[in-house]
């Protein structure tokens, strides 16, 4: 998300995307945090990697969809550790990151829209409707 960031053309896509970004590392504290305090290692981060161009490699709408890819995968971790985890504690935290991370989804699919990159959200059949047919 940092170079996904540090290249975009569009302000807004920027903005989005340093918004996952710092949503993101917020999230990865938590945990780390709750890791450190329980005598565990904690995994390192991949930014040392991140060059410094500023060439967008990719168009900004594909970089948004992965953006948003990104946070709905962290979403089905999420719940699959709720599912998972017999911890409380862990319990509270994972379902507060859920919540942020799906106001942060809901947040990109309007930019999207916005955009013209998609059209309308998927819906559901209204099957009253088509009962009366």
């Amino acid at each position: 998300m940092l170079g996904f960031a540090q290249v975009s053309q569009s302000k807004e896509v920027r903005n989005f995307i340093s918004r996952a970004r710092d949503l993101s590392s917020k999230h990865i504290e938590i945990f780390r945090t709750i890791l450190t305090d329980n005598n565990l290692p904690s995994p390192s981060s991949w930014e040392s990697e991140v060059t410094n161009s500023t060439i967008a490699p990719f168009s900004d709408k594909l970089m948004l969809f992965h953006t948003q890819l990104l946070v709905n995968y962290a979403i089905g971790y999420y719940g699959a550790s709720l599912a998972g985890s017999y911890r409380r504690d862990l319990a509270a935290k994972v379902t507060q990151v859920i919540g942020e991370d799906l106001l942060l989804v809901e947040d990109g699919v309007n930019l999207m829209i916005d955009h013209g990159w998609l059209e309308q959200v998927p819906q559901a059949d209204d099957r009253e409707e088509l009962v009366k047919k």
